[in-house]
C-alpha cells in the first residue's frame, strides 16, 4: 500500500509503503480498506484520498476503488495469496486541489495520464460504469502530446527501467525513489523477509530507451479471462501484426506466469472463472451447471514429477507391512494383496490370491459378506489349514476355498466364484450371538439398560436380518459381563482398588476380611468396608448424629449382602457415610460394620447423644447391645406396621398405629393406646411387648436434642433404589458405580444450593411456610409480657411457647428444629422473623459445609498398580437352575396398581384342595406330580457284517476311489449334521428338566409326608385326649 504521496503524469510523486499480510479477501470492503489507512497513519483521517489498485505487478492497469462492488470486483480477481497493491491518491498535495467535490471527480475522470517512458502512449480511463474489469484503453499519443511530456522535470519523474520481455500495459506508478516490491525483490532473498531487502537501484536506464519500441492498441479487458491466457496472447499478436504492422518480432506478452510465480496457484479461483466467458472471451457470469476443470500451463522444458500421492492420508492404524519400495523398481508388483480386519473387515471384499493371516479371520470376514448380502453359507472344510464354503441355496454358484500357503502360515484364496443366484435371506443363520457381540457392544455400554425387544428391533434393523429377542437377551448379557471383565478377575482386584481409593484421598478407610479355611489356605473374600474420606469429613461437619442402617441384597452370581449408613444433611436428604459387601446379614457381621463404623464416626462413650434408626434387621439389636449399648435406638414404623398387619390387618388399625406413633406428647400417646386398646386388646398387648418400647418407634419419646422427628428409614431405602443396577454387578464394577454416583450426586447439589437465594435449605424453608399458613387461620396468640407466649388454636387447645428456650409445649418445634405454627403465632406476635428461629442445622452455609468435601476422582483399573500380595479369590457359589432371579418377592401393598377397571386377586399363598400342598391350585396339580417312570428301550446298534459276500462287497467298494460330493450334497450332508446336534442338545435339555423336576417332586413329597405325620400324631393326641376326658366325666359321675 503506497500513501504519502500523490499521482502526477503517471508517476507515484513522494510517501512510502507498508504491507499488509495474511488479509482475508471474503472480509474486505470499503470500510475495512479505510480501518487500514487509518492505521498506517492518524492524520489521513479527515482527509480527501482516492484509492487506486493493479494486480500482480506494479505496470498492471490501475482500476479505481469508489464503492463496495469495486471492492469485490477486486477480490473476485485476485484468489488467494496474491499480491494487490493499491495507490493512496491524497489529493490535498495536488497544486490544483479544489474542494468541490462533484467538479473534482468530473476533472478527474477525464483526467488524462501520460505513461513514463512510453513512445507517444497515452492511458485514458473510460467512464464509470458497473464492471467487473478494470476499463482502461491504451492509444497511441499525438505529438504535440509527445512533446508536453519531453517537457516534463526530471526532478518530478523517476526514470523506469525498460522490461526487455514485456511492455508495461497500465498506468506505471514510481516514487520519487525507487520503491521495493515483491517482484523487486531478486530470488536469493528469502519470501518470508519480504519488504525489508534494499534493492539495488537500476541508474542505468533512460527515459529515452522506452521510445525505441512501438506500443500497439491492446484492450485490457481481455485481461480478466484468466482461464483463457494462452489463446488470448495468439489473438493479440496477431491483431498486433496486422494493425500496427509492428517490426518487434521478440514482443511475447507474459501474462500469465512470470507475475504469479512466486504467489502460488488457486485452484478455487481457476474453478470459479472457468466456464464463465462467451465466445467472445467476455465474461458472462457464473455457470453453475457445468463441471469446473482447473487448467494449469506448465514450462514445456520443465518436467514435474512426483512419486508420492498428495492425497489420501493413511491413518496409523492401516500401515501394513507391503511391497517393498527400492531404485529399481518400475512400479510395477507380482505381490498377492493381503486382508487387513481393522479396515477391511466392514466391506469385505475377495478375490484369488488374497491372504488373511488366520481362518478365524477368513471366517469372519465370509459371515461378515454373507450378513450384509443377505445370503447363507455352508462350511464345507473347516480348520487351520482349510476353509471351503459354499451358499446353503440349491443351484447357487457361489464357492471360496482357501488353503494355507507353502512354508508361512498364510491362508490364499485359491479358488473363488461370487456370482449368486439365491433370493435374499431374512432370516439368517450367521448371524451368532458372538457376531451380535462385536457389532454392539459400544452401544449396549452407553445404554445397559437397553429393553430386549427395542435391542432385537434395533438390531434387526442395523444387520437387515432377523433377531429374536431371545438372541438380543444373549448379546446384552454377554456383552455386559465382557465390559465388566470377569468376576474372578475383579475379586483379584480388591486390594489394588483399596490401595487406589486410599492413594487419591487418604482418609478413605478400607477394611478387607478374608477366609483361610481351605486346604489351599488361599484368601477367600468374604467382607469389604468402605468410608471415603470425603463422605466421613462430610458427616463431620454438619450432619446430625442420626444415622440409619439397612442392608440389601446384592444380584451378582455370587449373591451377598450390601450393608450401608446414611446420615441426615441439612435439606433433610440422604448423605451417606459408608457401605460394606458381606457374606450375610447376622450380627457378627453388623458386629464387624458398626465397630469400623464408629471409629470412622469417632463415636465416643458407648454412643450416648447418638440415634440410630434400622428395620430390625438380622443380629443389627445384639450388635447395638455390643457395641453402642448407650445409642437411641428407633424401628421403622413402616416395617413395623408390615408385622402388626399380619395380626391385625384394616385400614382402621394401620390409622391408629401411625396415630399413637406420631404423637408427640405423653398425653396424646396416652389417650391414642387407650383408644387402641377398645379397637383391638390384642393389638395393645402387641404393642406393649417389652420387646418393642414406645421409645423406639413413637415420637414421644423421642430425644429433642437430636432435631430430627422422622420415623422411617427411607434413607436408606432411597439409597439402595439409587444403586438399584450397581447391585447386579460383580464387586469392583459395584463398588465404582456407587462412587461416581455419589460424586456426580454431591457435585450437583453443591451448584444447585449455591445458586439458591434463601439462607435456609428449600425442605426445611418448605416446612415453615406451611406453618405459617397454619398460624395466620389456626392459632391466636396472647402476650404475657416476657418471651412465654400463650397459643390457642380453633379447637381450643392451649399451648406455651418459650422464644428464649426455644420450645413449645407441642414438642414439635423441641423435635425438628423448625418452628411449629403455635411459635410462628408467637414470633410475629413479638414482631419478629420466623426464619431466625430457625436450627442452625437447616442453614445453606450448613449445606454448603457438608457439600465441600467432594469425591476425588479414580483412573480405570488398567491404571492400577498390582499388589504383591496373594490373589484374593471369590467365595464359593453353586448356581441354580434357570434364570437367576433379580427381584424381590413384594408385598401385595407394594404390587402396582392393575391396569385395566378390575383389580387383580391379592391373596397371601395358594393352597391345592386336590394334594393339599401350598403353591398350586387344584387347576395347575397336574404339573406338580412326579413324572410317569418309563422302561428303557433297546436301541438298534449297527453291527458289522462278518460274512463272506459282505467283506467282498466292503473290498470292492474300497478299491473304486469315491466320486466328489456335489454342492446340493454337501449341503444335504451340512443340513443332516445340523439336525443331528440340534437333536443331542434338546436331549440333553430335556434330560436337566426331568432331572430337576424329579427333585422338586421329591421335595415336596417329603414335605407332606412330614405334615402328615405331624396331623397323625395331633389326631393321636387329640384322641387319647378325649379318652382321657370320658374317663374323667365317668369316674366324676361314679
Amino acid at each position: 500500500m503506497y500513501h504519502g504521496g500523490f499521482i502526477r503524469n503517471n508517476s507515484y510523486i513522494g510517501g512510502k509503503f507498508d504491507y499488509y499480510d495474511m488479509v482475508d479477501k471474503d472480509k474486505m470492503s470499503l470500510i475495512e480498506i479505510d480501518g487500514m489507512v487509518k492505521g498506517l497513519s492518524q492524520t489521513y483521517t479527515g482527509s480527501r484520498i482516492d484509492y487506486w489498485y493493479a494486480i500482480g505487478s506494479e505496470d498492471d492497469a490501475l482500476t479505481k476503488m469508489t464503492t463496495d462492488f469495486d471492492v469485490s470486483t477486486m477480490c473476485c480477481c485476485v484468489p488467494e495469496f496474491r499480491l494487490v497493491i493499491i495507490y493512496l491518491d491524497h489529493l490535498d498535495l495536488h497544486d490544483d486541489f479544489s474542494i468541490d467535490s462533484d467538479v473534482y471527480e468530473d476533472e478527474i475522470s477525464n483526467c488524462v495520464f501520460s505513461q513514463v517512458g512510453s513512445n507517444g502512449v497515452v492511458i485514458e480511463e473510460l467512464p464509470d460504469e458497473p464492471r467487473k474489469k478494470p476499463l482502461v484503453v491504451i492509444k497511441e499519443f499525438s505529438d504535440e502530446t509527445k512533446k508536453k511530456v519531453s517537457e516534463i522535470p526530471d526532478k518530478l519523474l523517476k526514470i523506469v527501467p525498460a522490461i526487455p520481455t514485456k511492455k508495461a500495459i497500465g498506468v506505471v506508478m514510481r516514487d520519487k525513489e525507487v520503491i521495493p516490491t515483491q517482484l523487486s525483490i531478486t530470488p536469493d532473498h528469502d519470501p518470508k523477509d519480504k519488504g525489508k531487502q534494499k534493492v539495488e537501484q537500476d541508474t542505468g536506464s533512460k527515459l529515452e530507451e522506452f521510445f525505441d519500441n512501438e506500443l500497439v492498441d491492446i484492450n485490457v479487458s481481455n485481461y480478466l479471462s484468466r482461464g483463457r491466457y494462452k489463446q488470448y496472447y495468439e489473438e493479440t499478436c496477431e491483431d498486433s501484426s496486422d494493425k500496427s504492422n509492428s517490426d518487434d518480432e521478440d514482443y511475447t506478452p507474459v501474462f500469465d506466469g512470470d507475475d504469479y510465480d512466486q504467489y502460488g496457484v488457486d485452484d478455487d479461483w481457476l474453478d470459479d472463472m472457468d466456464g464463465e466467458f462467451n465466445e467472445a472471451g467476455e465474461w458472462i457470469g457464473a455457470d453453475t451447471g457445468a463441471s469446473i476443470v482447473a487448467s494449469f500451463f506448465v514450462d514445456e522444458d520443465m518436467q514435474v514429477e512426483d512419486n508420492e500421492e498428495m492425497f489420501g492420508a493413511v491413518d496409523s492404524d492401516e500401515e501394513a507391512i507391503g511391497h517393498e519400495a527400492n531404485s529399481d523398481d518400475e512400479g510395477g508388483t507380482n505381490d498377492f494383496p493381503e486382508f487387513n480386519p481393522k479396515t477391511d473387515m466392514k466391506n469385505p471384499q475377495f478375490s484369488k490370491g488374497l491372504k488373511f493371516s488366520t481362518a478365524k479371520i477368513l471366517r469372519a470376514a465370509i459371515r461378515e459378506r454373507a450378513i450384509q448380502d443377505g445370503w447363507e453359507a455352508v462350511f464345507i472344510k473347516s480348520d487351520k489349514t482349510r476353509v471351503r464354503v459354499i451358499c446353503k441355496a440349491d443351484d447357487c454358484p457361489f464357492e471360496l476355498f482357501a488353503s494355507k500357503m507353502q512354508h508361512e502360515d498364510t491362508l490364499m484364496v485359491k479358488t473363488y466364484v461370487g456370482e449368486h443366484t439365491c433370493a435374499r435371506v431374512f432370516a439368517n443363520s450367521m448371524i451368532r450371538t458372538s457376531y451380535l457381540i462385536d457389532k454392539f457392544i459400544d452401544q449396549i455400554k452407553l445404554n445397559p439398560n437397553w429393553a430386549t425387544d427395542s435391542l432385537a428391533q434395533t438390531m434387526s434393523a442395523s444387520v437387515k436380518a432377523k433377531v429374536s429377542i431371545q438372541q438380543a437377551y444373549r448379546t446384552k448379557r454377554a456383552a455386559l459381563k465382557l465390559l465388566e471383565s470377569s468376576i474372578r478377575e475383579q475379586y483379584a482386584r480388591i486390594r489394588d482398588y483399596g490401595h487406589e481409593l486410599k492413594r487419591v484421598d487418604p482418609n478413605t478407610t478400607i477394611d478387607i476380611k478374608c477366609d483361610f479355611d481351605n486346604p489351599d489356605q488361599l484368601p477367600v473374600f468374604k467382607r469389604m468396608y468402605i468410608c471415603l474420606g470425603a463422605l466421613k469429613m462430610g458427616f463431620r461437619a454438619g450432619c446430625r448424629t442420626v444415622i440409619v442402617l439397612d442392608g440389601c441384597h446384592l444380584k451378582s452370581p455370587y449373591g451377598g449382602q450390601l450393608l450401608t449408613a446414611v446420615g441426615l444433611d441439612a435439606n433433610n436428604t440422604t448423605w451417606v457415610v459408608a457401605y460394606a459387601m458381606v457374606e450375610m446379614e447376622c450380627k457378627d457381621s453388623w458386629v464387624w460394620f458398626l465397630n469400623l463404623l464408629v471409629k470412622d464416626l469417632n463415636i465416643r462413650h458407648e454412643g450416648v447423644g447418638w440415634t440410630f434408626i434400622s428395620d430390625k434387621q438380622k443380629g443389627l439389636l445384639p450388635a447395638f447391645d455390643k457395641v453402642i449399648p448407650l445409642a437411641d435406638h428407633r424401628f421403622c414404623v413402616r416395617h413395623l406396621w408390615t408385622n402388626f398387619n399380619k395380626l391385625f390387618p384394616g385400614k382402621v388399625m394401620k390409622d391408629q398405629l401411625w396415630a399413637c406413633a406420631k404423637a408427640t406428647t405423653m398425653a396424646y400417646f396416652t389417650k391414642e393406646m387407650v383408644l387402641m386398646n377398645r379397637m383391638e386388646p390384642g393389638a395393645y398387648l402387641w404393642l406393649t411387648d417389652p420387646a418393642k418400647p414406645a421409645k423406639h418407634w413413637s415420637r414421644s419419646h423421642f430425644n429433642p436434642n437430636l432435631k430430627c422427628d422422622i420415623l422411617l428409614n427411607n434413607l436408606c431405602e432411597s439409597f439402595n433404589a439409587f444403586i438399584l443396577d450397581a447391585r447386579g454387578k460383580p464387586i469392583v464394577s459395584c463398588f465404582e458405580e456407587m462412587r461416581v454416583k455419589l460424586m456426580k450426586r454431591i457435585h450437583m447439589r453443591r451448584d444447585k444450593m449455591m445458586s439458591y437465594g434463601s439462607a435456609i435449605c428449600p425442605k426445611p424453608r418448605d416446612i415453615l411456610e406451611k406453618n405459617k399458613v397454619k398460624a395466620a387461620t389456626d392459632c391466636i396468640p396472647s402476650g404475657s409480657g416476657s418471651q412465654q407466649i400463650e397459643v390457642e388454636s380453633m379447637g381450643g387447645s392451649k399451648y406455651v411457647v418459650d422464644l428464649e428456650a426455644r420450645t413449645c409445649a407441642c414438642r414439635r418445634w423441641d423435635l425438628s428444629g423448625i418452628p411449629c405454627k403455635h411459635a410462628v403465632a408467637a414470633i410475629n406476635f413479638m414482631r419478629m422473623k420466623p426464619e431466625d428461629f430457625v436450627h442452625e442445622c437447616y442453614l445453606k452455609k450448613t449445606y454448603m459445609a457438608i457439600y465441600s468435601n467432594t469425591i476425588k476422582p479414580l483412573n480405570g483399573m488398567n491404571l492400577w498398580p498390582r499388589s504383591d500380595e496373594a490373589t484374593i479369590l471369590p467365595p464359593q457359589y453353586t448356581r441354580q437352575p434357570g434364570r437367576p432371579k433379580t427381584k424381590r418377592i413384594k408385598d401385595a401393598s407394594e404390587k402396582a396398581d392393575n391396569v385395566g377397571p378390575k383389580l387383580g386377586k391379592i391373596q397371601r399363598s395358594l393352597k391345592c384342595s386336590n394334594c393339599g400342598v401350598l403353591g398350586h391350585n387344584m387347576k395347575t396339580c397336574h404339573r406338580h406330580l412326579p413324572p410317569k417312570t418309563k422302561k428303557a428301550t433297546d436301541l438298534n446298534k449297527k453291527r458289522k457284517l462278518n460274512t463272506e459276500e459282505a467283506s467282498s462287497f466292503q473290498a470292492q467298494a474300497n478299491s473304486k476311489r469315491k466320486s466328489p460330493l456335489t454342492k446340493n450334497e454337501l449341503r444335504q450332508k451340512a443340513k443332516q449334521r445340523a439336525e443331528k446336534l440340534k437333536k443331542k442338545r434338546d436331549d440333553r435339555k430335556a434330560a436337566t428338566t426331568k432331572r430337576s423336576n424329579v427333585n422338586v417332586v421329591a421335595s415336596a413329597k417329603s414335605q407332606v409326608g412330614a405334615s402328615s405325620s405331624k396331623a397323625a400324631a395331633s389326631a393321636k393326641a387329640s384322641s387319647r385326649s378325649s379318652s382321657r376326658i370320658k374317663e374323667n366325666a365317668k369316674g366324676g359321675k361314679k
